[in-house]
């Protein structure tokens, strides 16, 4: 036997010369134009309204986030503050990409926020559709339907918007990433570094729901102990070498990795917003009806059944002719778990997809059941994490289009296929531009707050005010809900403001004219006004009597304008009314603050160059840590996930060691995250058969 076939390359590295460019080019480019519609389908949103900066009621939180790691790196993240209290201090996946992106595309992590969730959605879908093309061997058009699919459906929509749950967007795409390895490692025994390395990744990126993907993965286990228990009673295998052992092996070891990092690194337990059982009723009341289950399941239940039958009855020569394809042109290696055919390891591959898809339907039931129960979990966001569904969906699709082929003619695999994109298209466009853009709104971050803010940073440097003193900003909401409103401000100032400030910044929340007077505001409307009001009111009371420097922002404040009118002495800077403290000596000028890039063009541009920068970053390593016989679309359609996985593995890395994940130290850190991948790569290909490893079909 060769070397090459040793290591698990594919024939064509046996058996001719790699494939020239040419011969890859054509699929390569389907997965870029793939990507590029994914991406352009979330952006085309920010470049249609002129949204002047990131949407996303959760965009402040993470800038906040980002204030504290641009300055004193992923341990400075305080564990709590004054009221709103909470930060995310085990949260290092958006602070990282955004800081470290930002710096190797010349702009600022509030642009970076408003493109890199749209980046991470084309992961996800490209992501997607690998994990169907390879372990289902199928073509590359059809990796194209998958991801078409996955990308626009109503769960990557809203993971998208309204909130912009960034941490989750990128970590369902390492998962999804992660799946690649781990069914190569549970079935053929390969690939477990890259099984370890990305699902670590993914928990480092969300570490909540790492945990459930842990008992996603355990459920699994649990489905292939009968089949593991025979082959080790009949002495066949040890039992970490049995699918159940593989993978209760890859779960044990990236859960040390993820514990490691957590509490030696970053030095953070894990953590979780806090939400109202209103708010969380409120959102999955909205977002049932988004997901069109009548017509989704049914869809789904179809690709699970397709996936059965396949199971059963594997891809010999019979099933390779229903599928309207042959295997030999694959270039799979053949597996040592599954019996050396080509057949047995899809039919293994279909029953792990499967198994993986019911063990998270299981868990997906069980996190909303638990909260109709009473118990205070996102179970809303529990189906949007729902992934499989639209995979199910997508896989239902590419088996009749393909079954429509065989039976009458190729013309109707292609209007199956473009019914199907079009259908998909039309959901995801009413789900995100009508229902969520149209009927919830899409917030999008107050540029006048941030300018205030800045301004406010501005003035307190100006009057020699130590980053050490309390500070009390006078803010106000008139709307129908401050208890979510008034944090959101709270974000929005923290996000602007000098780091070493925002640990003695306090919120008085109500009239300038009480605050003065030393007494709370309460109101009977809207109902949660008090109770907000209480949330804030007692910290501000214990400052008192130090008589801290109080100021009063116009964006901020309903009351500010009339105030003003009649206080025109305490105005000291554009739009800030310093209540108490010190008169600066000179005239305070509004400083530039950060946007997002106002050409569409450059707006385009940067999402562009945020998924570039991803799957180059990404390609190296996935060279490295992907399975034998990945083919060479499947190796490009899952770096842009791979590159968000090692951008955030080289940002703590680099952050342990002291390097600046901002500027030029983030640039450095993706280039040189990028280049280690890549010369580990070429070692790595040139001891298992070259560029040839990567089959073309």
């Amino acid at each position: 036997m060769r070397t090459s076939e040793r290591a698990g390359a594919p024939p064509a590295a046996a058996g001719r010369s790699p494939a020239s460019l040419a011969e890859h080019l054509p699929r390569l480019l389907l997965v870029c134009l793939t990507g590029g519609i994914v991406l352009g389908f979330y952006v085309f949103l920010s470049m249609l309204h002129r949204y002047p900066m990131p949407i996303g009621w959760d965009t402040p939180r993470y800038l906040d986030q980002v204030n504290f790691v641009a300055q004193g790196g992923l341990s400075a993240v305080p564990h709590a503050l004054p009221p709103p209290i909470k930060t995310l201090a085990s949260r290092g996946a958006t602070p990282v990409l955004l800081l470290t992106l930002s710096g190797l595309l010349a702009s600022n992590p509030f642009a970076l926020a408003a493109v890199a969730p749209p980046a991470a959605a084309a992961a996800i879908a490209l992501a997607a559709g690998a994990l169907v093309s390879w372990s289902l061997r199928r073509r590359a058009f059809e990796l194209v339907v998958v991801a078409a699919i996955v990308g626009l459906s109503p769960e990557v929509v809203r993971l998208m918007a309204p909130e912009t749950y960034a941490d989750n967007l990128f970590a369902s795409a390492i998962f999804l990433a992660a799946m690649v390895p781990i069914l190569a490692t549970v079935r053929d025994g390969e690939a477990a570094a890259g099984a370890i390395v990305l699902l670590a990744a993914g928990g480092v990126a969300h570490e909540s729901f790492y945990g459930l993907v842990l008992a996603i993965l355990g459920v699994v286990a649990v489905a292939y102990l009968p089949t593991s228990w025979r082959t080790w009673r009949a002495g066949e295998a040890r039992p970490l070498s049995t699918p159940a052992g593989r993978l209760v092996a890859v779960v044990a070891a990236s859960a040390a990795a993820v514990g490691a990092v957590l509490l030696v690194v970053l030095r953070a337990a894990p953590d979780t917003p806090k939400l109202s059982m209103g708010d969380l009723r409120q959102k999955l009341r909205q977002d049932l009806p988004i997901y069109l289950y009548p017509v989704t399941a049914p869809l789904a239940a179809a690709g699970a059944w397709w996936l059965a039958r396949r199971g059963r009855a594997g891809a010999g020569p019979a099933g390779a002719a229903a599928d309207g394809q042959g295997t030999g042109r694959i270039g799979i290696a053949a597996p040592r778990a599954a019996g050396g055919t080509d057949a047995s390891r899809t039919r293994f591959a279909s029953r792990f997809l499967l198994f993986l898809a019911g063990a998270w339907l299981l868990g997906t039931v069980s996190g909303v059941g638990l909260f109709l129960l009473g118990r205070k979990l996102p179970a809303h966001r529990f189906l949007a994490f729902f992934l499989p569904l639209p995979i199910l969906v997508a896989v239902a699709v590419v088996a009749f289009a393909v079954w429509t082929g065989r039976r009458w003619a190729r013309a109707a695999t292609a209007a199956v296929v473009v019914a199907a994109l079009g259908g998909a298209l039309a959901l995801g466009t009413w789900v995100l531009y009508v229902d969520i853009a149209g009927t919830r709104g899409v917030e999008w971050i107050d540029p006048a707050k941030i300018q205030d803010a800045a301004t406010a940073a501005a003035y307190l440097k100006a009057a020699h005010v130590p980053d050490s003193q309390p500070v009390v900003f006078v803010i106000d909401d008139s709307g129908p809900n401050p208890l979510s409103y008034v944090p959101e401000m709270a974000y929005m100032l923290r996000a602007v403001i000098p780091p070493g400030r925002v640990p003695h910044a306090y919120f008085y929340v109500g009239s300038p004219t009480r605050y003065l007077a030393g007494l709370p505001t309460y109101r009977p409307v809207p109902a949660s006004y008090d109770a907000n009001e209480n949330r804030f009111w007692p910290a501000v009371r214990r400052l008192l009597p130090e008589h801290p420097v109080a100021l009063l922002l116009s964006s901020y404040n309903p009351a500010y304008g009339a105030f003003a009118a009649t206080h025109r002495g305490m105005v000291v800077a554009p739009n800030i009314v310093a209540l108490s403290g010190p008169r600066p000596a000179t005239r305070i000028a509004a400083p530039p603050i950060p946007t997002v890039p106002t050409s569409r063009f450059a707006f385009a541009l940067l999402a562009i160059g945020a998924l570039v920068a991803l799957t180059v970053v990404g390609a190296g390593w996935a060279a490295i840590l992907l399975p034998s016989g990945i083919r060479s679309f499947e190796l490009l359609a899952l770096s842009p996930a791979v590159g968000i996985a090692f951008l955030l593995i080289g940002g703590i890395a680099f952050d342990a060691v002291g390097v600046r994940l901002g500027g030029a130290g983030g640039a450095t850190i993706v280039v040189a995250t990028a280049a280690a991948g890549y010369v580990a790569a070429v070692l790595r290909l040139r001891r298992a058969g070259g560029p040839a490893r990567f089959a073309v079909t």
